[in-house]
């Protein structure tokens, strides 16, 4: 049975018809395109269409993702920079010295 609910659209509610049917028929294109009255080919448009649009919000998801990561990356910079700037001399020189063996880096 098909769910609708406010908000959904014709074309998510044309979706899940032809998604369901496809699972009916043990995914023969065939018999689903016949029982809905439409063709093999407009199936896998569809399909392929479906797919596209995941994908699509996959690379949305991952881009804003990107984005937020770049944003916290620097919000801990400008955290730290804040303060080592509210430290004593003293302060500066062990936090130096403890960033320099923490860090991967290779000494010369």
């Amino acid at each position: 049975m098909i769910n609708w609910t406010p908000g959904l659209t014709l074309k998510e509610l044309e979706k899940q018809v032809i998604l369901k049917a496809l699972k009916w028929y043990g995914n023969n294109k065939t018999k689903t395109a016949e029982s809905l009255g439409i063709s093999v080919r407009t199936i896998d448009n569809k399909l392929k269409g479906y797919e596209e649009s995941e994908s699509g919000n996959f690379e949305a998801m991952k881009s804003e993702n990107e984005r937020l990561l770049k944003i916290q990356a620097h919000k801990d910079e400008t955290r730290r920079m804040q303060s080592a700037l509210s430290m004593t001399g003293l302060e500066r020189k062990q936090y130096a010295e403890a960033e320099s063996v923490d860090s991967p880096r290779k000494k010369a």
